[in-house]
């Protein structure tokens, strides 16, 4: 492992189920005691895992915990890869400029849809129980769009742009917000910044305050 600078390897059975995990630590500290250890003497079947479809952030605690995890693939049993603390801190740079940016837009739509609509109309129109929901802010970025493509609830807005544009804009960033927030091997390409960053001027024009 470590002549391939493997520092974790997953450990699946026959028919690629993933049964745990094996690291150098372990079997270094194997082979410092007495007797001639196996696998099923190093491995750790506690070491948690997630799926493509987990959010990123509601792992970020276990990564850095145990210091990586291994990511099922779509079939839920076998492994598609792994996500260690090293390649979070490495990419936390690049991460974090799109988080900012979609921060800011959610911002921009959330004030623009509390000072257009009425709480009764939002709630109205969200996904969520009307209880739970008290303002703009507790909504799904995906309600946005669904509110928006009301032309009574657009025309309120008064921002002199094309509602088809701008709805076929938010649902990219949706995708791309969806990119970032769940598991994916692959940093956003330069299409997908420019997404963000071209829906931010947008809104920057029609809703000026932050």
């Amino acid at each position: 492992m470590v002549s391939k600078k493997f520092s974790q390897l997953a450990v699946v059975d026959h028919e690629g189920t993933y049964q745990g995990a094996v690291t150098a630590d372990r079997i270094i500290r194997a082979h410092l005691t007495p007797g001639d250890p196996v696998l099923s003497d190093v491995m750790d079947d506690q070491i948690p895992t997630a799926h493509r479809e987990d959010y990123l952030l509601s792992k970020l605690d276990l990564i850095f915990e145990h210091g990586f995890i291994f990511v099922h693939s779509q079939d839920r049993k076998s492994i598609d890869g792994i996500l260690t603390a090293a390649d979070l801190t490495k990419r936390f740079g690049a991460f974090m400029q799109p988080l900012t940016i979609l921060e800011e837009i959610e911002n921009r739509l959330r004030r623009a849809v509390d000072e257009a609509l009425t709480l009764q109309e939002i709630r109205k129109n969200t996904r969520r129980k009307s209880s739970d929901v008290n303002s703009a802010a507790d909504l799904f970025m995906g309600d946005y769009g669904y509110i928006l493509k009301e032309e009574k609830y657009w025309s309120r807005l008064g921002w002199g742009i094309s509602q088809t544009m701008f709805l076929d804009q938010l649902q990219s960033v949706i995708a791309v917000r969806n990119s970032i927030m769940h598991f994916s091997s692959d940093p956003l390409s330069d299409k997908q910044r420019d997404v963000l960053q071209e829906f931010r001027e947008i809104l920057s024009s029609v809703v000026p305050r932050r």
